[in-house]
């Protein structure tokens, strides 16, 4: 009942053998599971933050990056509203990340900021997108 399972068979959880692999059969892709896209998340969740902060930095008190309610929170001096920004980012070439990509990112960013303004009450100066995704809606 005990015995030890080699680490080059495989068992299901019902205890019988799997049967292996044809050898010419393709391998399925494999989950990708490097927390490289993560980690550039971060990266320029930071980066933005210090971006932002030199931009407001005679009006600003602190800043907060994973803020309790959005990517970056900017708190202003002189009781002034805060500044939520909602950052999103590729590690890809801006100009290689695809367009559903773009759009997904965007209209997840925007349902955030809009959930963002109904849940603080209007309680801001200012809400943020900001991405190194090329421009879907060309605005002036």
């Amino acid at each position: 009942m005990n015995e030890q399972l080699s680490l080059f068979d495989d068992y299901q959880d019902n205890g019988t053998k799997l049967k292996p692999r044809p050898k010419n059969e393709p391998v399925k892709k494999a989950k990708n599971t490097q927390a490289v896209s993560s980690t550039f998340g971060w990266f320029f969740q930071v980066i933005a933050a210090i971006a932002l902060s030199l931009e407001y930095r005679t009006k600003l008190e602190k800043v907060k990056v994973e803020g309790k309610t959005e990517d970056i929170e900017l708190y202003l001096r002189d009781g002034k509203l805060p500044i939520y920004v909602q950052a999103k980012s590729t590690s890809k070439k801006p100009e290689e990340a695809p367009k559903s990509d773009v759009r997904r990112h965007c209209c997840n960013a925007m349902n955030t900021l809009v959930n963002t303004s109904n849940i603080v009450k209007g309680k801001y100066s200012r809400l943020i997108y900001i991405s190194n995704f090329p421009p879907i809606v060309k605005l002036n």
